[in-house]
């Protein structure tokens, strides 16, 4: 003969689940310092785009006279952008093209060697 019991629980058998870790543990030292490398890092790379970006206005006289991460004023990026593309007869369209080429072959070429 088989005898089935029923157990009726109460709010004494039932527990929540303790975390292992805590969700806000706090700023620590290694926190900083990996927070101070990856802004180091930042600005490293960031401040030659910021100086291309600001150069790109000035002529030739001003790039090294005046303030490097500042505009020209007056501006000459039109003036830089046709004496680049004149440069050479027209060489740096080619250099260009070449580095299109490169770039999308390789990444179709990756993109099938992967898939």
């Amino acid at each position: 003969m088989s005898t089935t019991e029923t157990r009726s629980w109460t709010s004494a058998d039932w527990r929540e689940p303790v975390p292992t870790e805590t969700r806000f543990r706090g700023f620590s030292l290694p926190d900083a310092i990996r927070y101070a490398v990856l802004t180091i890092f930042l600005v490293y790379c960031i401040l030659p785009a910021t100086w291309i970006l600001a150069a790109i206005t000035k002529d030739s006289g001003q790039i090294f006279t005046t303030f490097g991460f500042w505009f020209a004023n007056p501006p000459h990026f039109f003036e830089n952008v046709i004496d680049l593309f004149a440069f050479g007869d027209g060489i740096f369209v080619r250099w260009f093209g070449n580095s299109l080429l490169y770039a999308g072959s390789i990444s179709i070429g990756s993109t099938l060697i992967c898939a």
